[in-house]
């Protein structure tokens, strides 16, 4: 029995990835990716933009605000979804993100096994366990990385060429001096190279 235990979970896990992998392959991903996810992408940076006017705006006579970005940002989210806000799995510790992805492990078994499957207690909770700890969470890491979301974002601009009003765009709502001073720098070098390259021309 004891041998028999992870052959068990293995196969679980393998037929639950064999099932989302075959269900993915029927989702409308163009209809998806354009719609929905641009949605989502545009309301939330909606919802940032009015976060960061609301904290930088002065305070009215009498109000008291947190000057918490994120503070500001979840109560905003509470007032446009009405009873979902995010603040505990986003900014709390690792343990209400852990939960969640138990959660969602757990509701993902549910819809891909069948039902016979899905009752068997203890082969179901350690295939949560290891969907959530050890596929979940280092994926959500490794794509929040704020170092692999800047490489990625280079590697898909890489062979786009930035117009001049975008950048001037871009400089002009920055509030970060250390990021103006990089691209201060950035461009005097760029200036440079493009200097000596005309003297020598």
């Amino acid at each position: 029995t004891c041998q028999k235990f992870p052959s068990s979970v293995r196969s679980y896990l393998n037929r639950c990835i064999s099932i989302l992998a075959d269900r993915m392959g029927k989702v409308e991903w163009v209809e998806h990716l354009t719609t929905s996810l641009v949605d989502d992408v545009a309301s939330h940076l909606r919802l940032f933009k009015i976060a960061r006017n609301k904290m930088r705006s002065p305070n009215l006579e009498g109000e008291a605000r947190s000057l918490d970005l994120e503070t500001i940002f979840f109560k905003l989210e509470v007032e446009m979804e009405g009873t979902i806000c995010r603040d505990s799995v986003c900014t709390d510790n690792n343990n209400s993100q852990l939960k969640y992805l138990q959660d969602l492990s757990d509701l993902l078994l549910y819809l891909l096994l069948p039902e016979n499957e899905y009752q068997a207690g203890s082969v179901r909770v350690v295939a949560r366990e290891v969907l959530a700890s050890s596929i979940l969470n280092p994926l959500l890491t490794l794509i929040s990385d704020p170092d692999i979301i800047n490489q990625n974002i280079i590697w898909l601009l890489k062979n786009t060429e930035v117009r001049s009003d975008v950048m001037i765009s871009t400089l002009r709502h920055s509030d970060s001096l250390d990021e103006l001073e990089a691209c201060r720098a950035s461009i005097q070098k760029e200036l440079s190279r493009l200097r000596s390259c005309d003297s020598r021309a």
